[in-house]
């Protein structure tokens, strides 16, 4: 017998890590997480994990001061 692991949508992703669900497909397609199936996205714990890990890089325009 498997074990069944919770997958989910980008919408709930979007909730959980408090991001919109277009940036988490964004997210998805650049760190090569989650699986699409048909036209939804779906992701597994571990992929929900990877993209709250931030990538060093340019901070976001609010938090420069500007």
């Amino acid at each position: 017998m498997t074990r069944r692991e919770r997958l989910y949508t980008a919408q709930e992703v979007a909730r959980l890590l408090g991001l919109s669900a277009r940036r988490v497909r964004a997210l998805a397609a650049s760190r090569g997480v989650g699986r699409r199936i048909g036209p939804l996205w779906v992701f597994a714990g571990a992929d929900v994990d990877a993209m709250r890990v931030r990538v060093p890089g340019r901070p976001p325009r609010q938090a420069r001061g500007a």
